[in-house]
């Protein structure tokens, strides 16, 4: 019979305790397509404001996370070679490719360093070639 969900808990926290990590806090990163990843900061201590912290810290740590994880993301793959020929200008491209990996227009915007609006003008402007 299979470990039910309860024990692997207590035994992903032992094994924490094992390494003196008591407390932290995990991230969740929407990676697109149903996937996601995780960015987790642990402590071996606990502060009066921990959780308090964190709570507050949580969007710029989301992020720094989904920055993080687009850089590997982009690091593994292999670049997107742009076809001379192609109509589409470099920016136009790079907000199609990360539609295409299932980023919302916020997300790419704060990837590309650009606003929402900017995003959505390239993506409009690439519809129309």
């Amino acid at each position: 019979m299979a470990k039910g969900r309860g024990d692997q808990v207590q035994r992903f926290f032992g094994e924490a305790a094992q390494f003196g990590i008591e407390r932290g806090v995990t991230i969740p990163i929407p990676a697109g397509f149903d996937r996601f990843a995780l960015l987790t900061f642990t402590a071996d201590k606990h502060g009066p404001d921990l959780d308090e912290k964190a709570a507050k810290a949580r969007d710029i740590l989301q992020l720094m996370g989904m920055y993080f994880h687009a850089h590997v993301e982009a690091a593994l793959k292999l670049p997107v070679s742009l076809d001379p020929s192609s109509p589409l200008s470099q920016r136009e491209s790079e907000c199609l490719a990360w539609t295409s990996r299932g980023r919302t227009m916020g997300q790419i915007g704060k990837i590309l360093g650009v606003k929402t609006r900017t995003v959505t003008f390239h993506l409009d402007s690439a519809r129309q070639t």
